[in-house]
């Protein structure tokens, strides 16, 4: 039999090895029934005669843990055509003004490119998560549309229009520049929308941050105050791309 599921393609190789784990699963889960009727019947029975319950209750928990313990030492395989385990990974993204006369806060004169000073750091959300780094991404965004309120908030006409939609072509955006980068070749960005976006790239390093730069072309932006969106994914050393999850909001900068 193992010679010849193993004669089989990889596609039919990995099912039948899912069938043999559902047949192993479904035979200990009947024996563990079996096993908690019997010491269940031998608890009342012990109730009834005067002998020990106690007794016969740790004998039938011993046999569970038992059962349990060899239902788990079963070698569970994720079979490559099924199943595909991502990290699970976040960041933060903490932008500051290259101007060093902004320490405390960004902001750039009408008509002029905001250049910004990134640190980008990340951090498995499960500790468990293998993976090592080789790349990591980031694209920030602002439109000339969606400014801030006095008070901080966004206009009612933004919130009707920020959806998850537009963080799909946030995040496609990114994607079609990583591919790029990495075939050395160049794409063109969408001329129909107002969308402003700047790319950065950062090198891993064992503290867990890298530092970039960006320049955010504002200069046809009105006076006022506006919020940058970020999405952010890093490539593995097998080349394989995964997000990154933003915990973090973008920073604000001013138009004067």
């Amino acid at each position: 039999m193992y010679l010849a599921v193993q004669s089989l393609a990889g596609f039919q190789r990995d099912f039948l090895m899912l069938q043999s784990y559902k047949i192993y699963i479904n035979e200990w889960i009947g024996m563990i029934a079996k096993f908690s009727h019997n010491c269940g019947n031998s608890y009342a029975k012990g109730v009834t005669t005067g002998e020990d319950a106690l007794h016969h209750l740790h004998r039938g928990m011993q046999l569970l843990s038992s059962i349990l313990r060899r239902f788990m030492e079963l070698p569970f395989v994720l079979p490559r055509h099924f199943f595909s385990v991502r990290p699970c990974l976040g960041a933060e993204l903490f932008m500051f003004d290259s101007n060093p006369a902004n320490k405390d806060r960004i902001s750039v004169p009408r008509g002029f490119q905001l250049s910004l000073t990134l640190c980008l750091k990340w951090k498995r959300v499960l500790e468990r998560t293998p993976i090592r780094i080789a790349k990591l991404y980031c694209i920030l965004a602002t439109s000339p549309s969606s400014p801030l309120h006095i008070a901080g908030t966004r206009s009612k006409q933004f919130e009707m229009r920020r959806t998850t939609s537009e963080m799909a072509v946030l995040h496609s955006k990114l994607l079609q520049h990583i591919k790029s980068d990495l075939r050395k070749t160049s794409h063109k960005e969408n001329s129909h929308t107002e969308l402003v976006a700047a790319f950065a790239c950062f090198k891993p390093a064992g503290s867990g941050q890298g530092f970039s730069d960006c320049l955010l072309d504002v200069s046809s932006f009105p006076r006022g105050e506006y919020q940058i969106a970020w999405q952010a994914c890093c490539v593995d050393e097998n080349g394989r791309c995964f997000s990154l999850l933003p915990l973090n909001d973008g920073a604000v900068f001013s138009v004067q």
